[in-house]
């Protein structure tokens, strides 16, 4: 828990810094009460929580080229060489002090060149209000999906995706804001049935970044250098056109963070429609001090 010995500390510390420190951000001492506030609060823009850039981005490449691959393993033909999504969300952040809304929006499209190289690029973007500090983000990952084992209908397929992502996160509020970019790698093993399929997903990924200098009092400058790796596993049962899933991941941000592991659970009910489907469902990530909860709805055409 916060405690409220924390807070009379932060306190204790803005009062100090108001009597005695210069108005120059890069001499005031650290940490300072935003510093404090960041690191307890998890409301961090760039890094270090599970709504923060870094993550963002990790999230959507684990989406895209993990859990919920894009493209499909099966050889190519003329129903899956290419494939269009549209995934939104509405959500709600709760730390043990502090609470928030967020709204997300990733947009895909990939392309089968061969039977076993793809290439896939994703939009994601974040918008989120931390009792009314706003916060955006918005980025571009570019993949190159290479499928190992082809689906066949039964039994094992898998592919490994190469990928890269650049993009900025920034809140005026906040005063923080940083051009994050990195590389990464996902894998996607998925092992066939008549009506039931699961997916163990892996992935580690590197980003760094250059932070944006607000002329504020306060230093609020968060350096980059994150290192994010995720494993989940998911179930899918399909009757018919219709299917159900569920499972969870696992996410450690191993250079540290406010929220430094958190786990995901993922539930959802869905309609095929030909190589596409329409999927709703619901979205949590839970660690120490935060919870966060979204409804998810997603949608995807295959040509």
């Amino acid at each position: 828990m916060f405690s409220r010995t924390k807070i009379l500390t932060a306190v204790f510390l803005l009062a100090i810094g108001i009597c005695t420190g210069s108005a120059r951000a890069q001499t005031f001492p650290s940490p300072t009460i935003e510093q404090l506030i960041l690191q307890y609060f998890g409301i961090g823009v760039t890094d270090g929580n599970p709504q923060a850039t870094t993550a963002v981005f990790a999230n959507d490449a684990f989406n895209i080229y993990g859990l919920y691959p894009l493209l499909d393993k099966a050889p190519k033909g003329l129903m899956n060489h290419y494939a269009f999504r549209a995934d939104a969300s509405y959500g709600e952040l709760h730390t043990d002090v502090i609470d928030g809304e967020f709204y997300t929006v990733n947009l895909a499209q990939g392309w089968r060149f061969t039977n076993h190289v793809g290439l896939v690029y994703s939009v994601p973007l974040e918008y989120r209000d931390t009792e009314g500090a706003h916060v955006y983000i918005g980025g571009l990952n570019v993949g190159l999906p290479i499928n190992i084992l082809l689906d066949h209908g039964k039994g094992l397929s898998w592919s490994v995706t190469p990928w890269a992502v650049g993009g900025v996160g920034v809140s005026d509020e906040l005063d923080q804001g940083a051009l994050v970019y990195g590389l990464g790698g996902t894998s996607s093993l998925t092992l066939h049935g008549n009506f039931l399929g699961i997916t163990l997903a892996n992935q580690i990924g590197y980003e760094d970044g250059d932070p944006f200098h607000y002329s504020s009092f306060f230093n609020n400058e968060q350096p980059i250098h994150q290192t994010i790796l995720k494993n989940g596993l998911i179930g899918s049962l399909h009757i018919g056109p219709a299917f159900v899933d569920g499972g969870a991941s696992y996410t450690n941000l191993l250079d540290g963070g406010f929220v430094d592991e958190y786990w995901s659970p993922d539930v959802g009910i869905g309609v095929k429609l030909g190589n596409g489907f329409l999927r709703a469902g619901y979205h949590g990530d839970i660690g120490n001090n935060y919870r966060a909860t979204s409804i998810r709805l997603m949608f995807q055409i295959a040509l």
